[in-house]
């Protein structure tokens, strides 16, 4: 999603850490809801800062994105570096990430 700008719909990333709650019925209601206090359902919500990320094989799925980006980004670089920021977010702190996603935007 954040190489390509290609949308997924949400309802393919329900079962993920993405999201807090999924608005059933009227869209307004459900954000009004959503956003008062307590209105998660009772949820706590979360930063996705603060998610913390079991993935076994990490390196490997991460040199996988590179060739692929690589093979299908040319001569762009911006591509590529979205891919690596992700991957130092996922591996060291997440101002490590963000701090590597700032380094690649145009100045």
């Amino acid at each position: 999603m954040i190489v390509s700008g290609a949308t997924v719909p949400s309802e393919k990333l329900r079962d993920t850490p993405l999201f807090d709650a999924f608005a059933d019925g009227d869209l307004l209601e459900s954000a009004v809801k959503f956003a008062r206090p307590g209105g998660c359902g009772g949820l706590e919500r979360k930063r996705v800062r603060d998610v913390k990320l079991d993935m076994p094989n990490a390196e490997a799925f991460f040199q996988f994105a590179r060739n692929t980006v690589k093979a299908v980004a040319g001569p762009y670089p911006a591509p590529l570096a979205c891919v690596e920021a992700v991957a130092v977010g996922v591996d060291k702190p997440f101002e490590a990430g963000l701090k590597r996603s700032g380094s690649c935007s145009p100045r």
